[in-house]
């Protein structure tokens, strides 16, 4: 059962993960990440990549964000 639908990107999301327990990333084909704060559903932050973004994930030893994108 779909919960919540958050209608922020242009594009299709291609990865999310969570950086924290209230804090979401998403990247998505229109070329960008965004950064979410999940208490208010709000977008934070956004990164214009210029390259669609295909995948993400958070690292677990020190919190960096790596990002694969098209060639």
């Amino acid at each position: 059962e779909c919960r919540l639908t958050i209608n922020a990107h242009n594009e299709n999301v291609s990865s999310i993960a969570w950086m924290s327990s209230n804090e979401l990333v998403s990247a998505s084909w229109d070329q960008t990440i965004k950064l979410w704060n999940m208490d208010t559903i709000q977008s934070t932050q956004t990164f214009k990549c210029g390259k669609a973004v295909l995948s993400l994930d958070v690292s677990s030893v020190n919190g960096l964000l790596i990002c694969g994108f098209t060639d």
